[in-house]
Protein backbone atom coordinates (compact mmCIF):
# COMPACT_ATOMS: atom_id res chain seq x y z
CA UNK A 1 0.00 0.00 0.00
CA UNK A 2 1.52 3.36 -0.84
CA UNK A 3 0.67 6.48 1.19
CA UNK A 4 0.79 9.83 0.62
CA UNK A 5 4.62 10.52 2.26
CA UNK A 6 5.46 7.78 0.01
CA UNK A 7 3.85 9.19 -2.76
CA UNK A 8 5.44 12.67 -2.48
CA UNK A 9 8.77 10.83 -1.57
CA UNK A 10 8.97 8.57 -5.01
CA UNK A 11 8.83 11.75 -7.10
CA UNK A 12 12.22 12.71 -9.07
CA UNK A 13 12.75 16.45 -9.56
CA UNK A 14 13.63 15.17 -13.59
CA UNK A 15 9.69 14.13 -13.71
CA UNK A 16 8.36 17.34 -12.06
CA UNK A 17 9.80 19.20 -14.23
CA UNK A 18 8.35 17.63 -16.89
CA UNK A 19 5.36 19.30 -15.51
CA UNK A 20 5.61 22.90 -15.27
CA UNK A 21 3.21 23.70 -18.04
CA UNK A 22 0.39 22.27 -15.49
CA UNK A 23 -1.23 22.97 -12.67
CA UNK A 24 0.00 19.32 -11.16
CA UNK A 25 1.95 18.77 -8.01
CA UNK A 26 3.94 16.31 -7.33
CA UNK A 27 1.20 14.78 -4.95
CA UNK A 28 -1.28 14.85 -7.83
CA UNK A 29 1.12 12.56 -9.89
CA UNK A 30 1.89 10.44 -7.31
CA UNK A 31 -2.03 10.11 -7.03
CA UNK A 32 -2.09 8.67 -10.91
CA UNK A 33 1.14 6.76 -10.76
CA UNK A 34 -0.78 4.57 -7.29
CA UNK A 35 -3.44 4.02 -9.56
CA UNK A 36 -1.04 2.82 -12.09
CA UNK A 37 1.15 0.92 -10.41
CA UNK A 38 -2.33 -0.71 -8.90
CA UNK A 39 -3.19 -1.87 -12.79
CA UNK A 40 -6.58 -0.51 -12.01
CA UNK A 41 -8.63 1.07 -15.24
CA UNK A 42 -11.62 1.93 -12.77
CA UNK A 43 -11.39 3.11 -9.33
CA UNK A 44 -13.84 4.47 -6.56
CA UNK A 45 -12.83 7.80 -4.35
CA UNK A 46 -13.18 5.78 -1.59
CA UNK A 47 -10.71 3.06 -2.44
CA UNK A 48 -8.42 5.71 -4.14
CA UNK A 49 -8.61 7.35 -0.64
CA UNK A 50 -7.78 3.74 1.65
CA UNK A 51 -5.03 3.26 -0.31
CA UNK A 52 -3.13 6.70 -0.44
CA UNK A 53 -4.15 7.64 2.86
CA UNK A 54 -4.92 11.09 2.00
CA UNK A 55 -7.45 13.45 3.19
CA UNK A 56 -10.43 12.88 1.50
CA UNK A 57 -10.83 17.21 0.59
CA UNK A 58 -7.32 16.87 0.20
CA UNK A 59 -7.56 13.77 -2.63
CA UNK A 60 -10.72 15.81 -4.13
CA UNK A 61 -8.61 18.89 -4.99
CA UNK A 62 -6.70 16.62 -6.50
CA UNK A 63 -9.05 14.37 -8.67
CA UNK A 64 -10.69 18.24 -9.74
CA UNK A 65 -7.14 19.40 -10.79
CA UNK A 66 -6.19 15.78 -12.73
CA UNK A 67 -9.79 15.98 -14.26
CA UNK A 68 -9.13 20.07 -15.59
CA UNK A 69 -5.75 18.45 -17.24
CA UNK A 70 -7.68 16.02 -18.76
CA UNK A 71 -6.00 13.00 -16.72
CA UNK A 72 -8.71 11.43 -15.45
CA UNK A 73 -12.39 11.22 -15.79
CA UNK A 74 -15.75 10.45 -14.36
CA UNK A 75 -17.17 7.08 -15.30
CA UNK A 76 -20.28 5.15 -13.85
CA UNK A 77 -18.09 3.47 -11.70
CA UNK A 78 -16.16 6.06 -10.06
CA UNK A 79 -13.04 7.32 -12.13
CA UNK A 80 -10.25 6.48 -15.00
CA UNK A 81 -7.01 7.84 -16.20
CA UNK A 82 -7.94 9.02 -19.57
CA UNK A 83 -5.44 8.08 -22.93
CA UNK A 84 -3.77 11.42 -22.34
CA UNK A 85 -3.01 10.29 -18.54
CA UNK A 86 -1.56 7.53 -19.66
CA UNK A 87 0.85 8.55 -21.78
CA UNK A 88 1.91 11.92 -19.96
CA UNK A 89 2.53 10.46 -16.37
CA UNK A 90 5.18 8.12 -16.52
CA UNK A 91 4.73 4.96 -15.07
CA UNK A 92 6.27 3.91 -11.72
CA UNK A 93 8.99 1.07 -11.41
CA UNK A 94 7.13 -1.96 -9.47
CA UNK A 95 8.07 -1.89 -5.87
CA UNK A 96 4.69 -3.55 -4.64
CA UNK A 97 4.81 -7.10 -3.04
CA UNK A 98 3.93 -10.13 -5.07
CA UNK A 99 0.16 -11.60 -4.23
CA UNK A 100 -0.23 -14.15 -2.31
CA UNK A 101 -2.96 -16.88 -4.13
CA UNK A 102 -5.13 -18.27 -1.08
CA UNK A 103 -7.79 -19.49 -3.09
CA UNK A 104 -8.42 -21.04 -6.34
CA UNK A 105 -12.43 -21.51 -7.37
CA UNK A 106 -13.01 -23.15 -10.83
CA UNK A 107 -16.32 -22.77 -12.21
CA UNK A 108 -18.44 -24.82 -14.17
CA UNK A 109 -18.45 -23.83 -18.00
CA UNK A 110 -21.75 -22.51 -18.10
CA UNK A 111 -21.53 -19.65 -15.63
CA UNK A 112 -22.28 -16.32 -16.54
CA UNK A 113 -19.34 -14.74 -15.71
CA UNK A 114 -20.38 -11.53 -16.35
CA UNK A 115 -22.99 -11.86 -14.28
CA UNK A 116 -21.12 -12.20 -11.30
CA UNK A 117 -18.18 -9.73 -11.79
CA UNK A 118 -21.17 -7.43 -12.31
CA UNK A 119 -22.42 -8.08 -9.16
CA UNK A 120 -19.59 -8.66 -7.00
CA UNK A 121 -17.80 -4.79 -8.46
CA UNK A 122 -18.77 -2.25 -6.33
CA UNK A 123 -19.85 -4.00 -3.19
CA UNK A 124 -18.06 -4.28 0.13
CA UNK A 125 -17.90 -7.94 2.45
CA UNK A 126 -17.62 -6.97 6.13
CA UNK A 127 -14.46 -4.94 6.80
CA UNK A 128 -13.43 -4.96 2.71
CA UNK A 129 -14.01 -1.62 0.88
CA UNK A 130 -13.95 -1.78 -3.41
CA UNK A 131 -11.02 -0.45 -4.63
CA UNK A 132 -11.81 -0.76 -8.36
CA UNK A 133 -11.06 -2.86 -11.37
CA UNK A 134 -9.28 -3.87 -14.25
CA UNK A 135 -10.48 -5.49 -17.50
CA UNK A 136 -9.27 -6.23 -21.09
CA UNK A 137 -9.89 -8.64 -23.13
CA UNK A 138 -8.08 -11.20 -21.81
CA UNK A 139 -8.58 -10.75 -18.20
CA UNK A 140 -11.01 -8.80 -15.30
CA UNK A 141 -9.08 -7.77 -11.94
CA UNK A 142 -11.41 -7.05 -9.00
CA UNK A 143 -9.98 -4.98 -6.14
CA UNK A 144 -10.94 -4.40 -2.63
CA UNK A 145 -8.76 -3.08 0.44
CA UNK A 146 -9.66 -4.01 3.81
CA UNK A 147 -10.38 -1.25 6.67
CA UNK A 148 -8.20 -1.80 9.48
CA UNK A 149 -4.86 -2.86 7.89
CA UNK A 150 -4.88 -2.06 4.03
CA UNK A 151 -4.43 -5.42 3.14
CA UNK A 152 -5.81 -5.67 -0.58
CA UNK A 153 -8.11 -8.89 -1.42
CA UNK A 154 -8.23 -8.90 -5.43
CA UNK A 155 -10.71 -11.80 -7.78
CA UNK A 156 -8.86 -12.59 -11.17
CA UNK A 157 -10.82 -13.84 -14.05
CA UNK A 158 -8.59 -15.34 -16.96
CA UNK A 159 -10.11 -15.97 -20.24
CA UNK A 160 -6.44 -17.67 -21.32
CA UNK A 161 -6.95 -20.29 -18.06
CA UNK A 162 -10.18 -20.89 -18.59
CA UNK A 163 -9.30 -21.79 -22.57
CA UNK A 164 -6.93 -23.86 -21.28
CA UNK A 165 -9.19 -26.12 -18.88
CA UNK A 166 -11.90 -26.68 -21.19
Amino acid sequence: MTTSREIDASLSHSILDEYEETNLTPRDTGVLQTVMEEGLTVFTFDGLKRLTGLHQEKLSRIIDRLEEEGLLEKVDEGYRITARGNETIPRPLSTALQPIPIVQSLLPKDVDLQQIISGLKGRWFGGLRWLGYSQDNDATILKWIAEEDGIQIEAHRCEGCRRERG
